[in-house]
């Protein structure tokens, strides 16, 4: 049962739909299931990508968007900065204020502007943390002081920290980072009614964005040698980024040509459906917080391959739920997958402990924590 009076809770995501991630999802599903607890939850987050709307009303959920400039964004962007900055803050301020909570999720540039504000803003703050370094393709933290200083000093100001893993919070202690003892591991989650289960398509899918950290160039090495012992399952690829030509050209290297389908970027619904569809799933991640889209996969009864990467190995069971192999490990890769294939009582044992624990994740029961975090920090 919610408590009274209903909590108003502005969630403020580093990014947010169109575009996709882990991240956008997570807010998403945040949202829709506060509203199902009799919370009020609004999105606020960067006016990002390029012709985005500033307001508009996502699956019900009102989202606000202002831009987020920082001054390292570019050889002007001081004046920029100067120029757009102090009109957002004003407007983040005024928003806050009708808030009970404000709820950072991943520390772009909207935890920076909530550190810099924190003394202004007229909400309690909770931070959440999805993996601040590594995760980054464009290496922002390697670039930029001002997200530095904003995830310190959330770290050390914000009402209460959690973090997707424990993975998580062992990194930012390893680089330094003070982590309060009192952070608390909330894993993200899955609807697992939202994967229902067509008939097998004949294929081994791999989702996710296009970039180095994906490990996705090993994927199909690991597919090169596999394919031949495969039963004629193609290889599809989900997602859209900026190692899509790289991608292709070795796909074209290692004569895959016919065999592998680079698909781009695809919605909710068609990764539902090509989860229905899928045989396989192959998760070949070097770096990752968490892993929302193996644990997807698992909901969906996908039997899966994946690495043993970051914060995989905390839902994820070698032998229960997925296979689990190290990084970067081609060989090792297509063996599993061979094994899964032609295994038809592993695959299936797999898929079965893949599901339940997709429901030990399920969104209910996650909102519910998050739910307990926001009490105690009202309290």
């Amino acid at each position: 049962m919610s408590p009274e009076p209903r909590t108003r809770v502005l969630l403020f995501p580093s990014a947010y739909y169109p575009h996709v991630g882990g991240i956008e999802e997570v807010t998403r599903q945040l949202a829709l299931h506060l509203a199902a607890r009799g919370h009020h939850a609004e999105v606020v987050t960067n006016l990002w990508p390029a012709g985005t709307a500033a307001r508009e009303t996502l699956d019900g959920v009102p989202v606000t968007r202002l831009p987020l400039v920082l001054p390292e964004h570019s050889p002007r962007g001081g004046g920029r900065f100067a120029a757009v900055a102090p009109r957002s803050a004003v407007r983040l301020t005024r928003l806050t204020g009708r808030f009970d909570l404000l709820h950072v999720i991943g520390a772009g540039p909207n935890a920076a502007y909530a550190a810099a504000l924190r003394r202004l803003l007229g909400a309690r703050v909770v931070l959440t943390l999805q993996g601040e370094f590594r995760a980054d393709a464009h290496r922002a933290f390697e670039r930029s002081r001002s997200l530095r200083f904003g995830l310190r000093r959330l770290l050390a100001s914000a009402d209460a920290v959690t973090a997707c893993s424990r993975f998580v919070l062992d990194e930012l202690s390893d680089s330094g980072l003070d982590v309060r003892a009192g952070a608390e591991v909330i894993p993200n989650g899955v609807n697992p009614r939202e994967f229902d289960r067509a008939e097998q398509g004949g294929y081994v899918l791999a989702a996710g964005r296009l970039v180095e950290q994906k490990g996705l160039d090993t994927l199909l090495r690991a597919y090169a040698a596999a394919r031949a012992e495969l039963g004629g399952r193609r290889l599809v690829l989900a997602g859209d980024g900026p190692e899509r030509a790289r991608l292709e050209s070795l796909a074209d290297s290692l004569g895959l040509n016919g065999d592998v389908s680079f698909l781009g970027s695809v919605g909710r619904e068609r990764l539902a459906e090509l989860l229905g569809g899928a045989d396989l799933f192959a998760f070949p991640s070097r770096y990752e917080a968490f892993g929302v889209a193996l644990l997807e996969a698992m909901a969906a009864g996908v039997p899966a391959v994946a690495a043993r990467a970051g914060g995989v190995p905390e839902f994820a069971v070698d032998g229960e739920s997925a296979l689990l192999v190290p990084p970067d490990d081609a060989r090792a890769f297509a063996d599993a997958l061979v094994r899964l294939a032609r295994d038809g009582a592993l695959a299936r044992r797999l898929a079965a402990g893949g599901r339940a624990q997709a429901q030990r994740h399920a969104w209910d029961a996650i909102a519910g924590r998050y739910e307990g975090v926001y009490r105690r920090v009202l309290a």
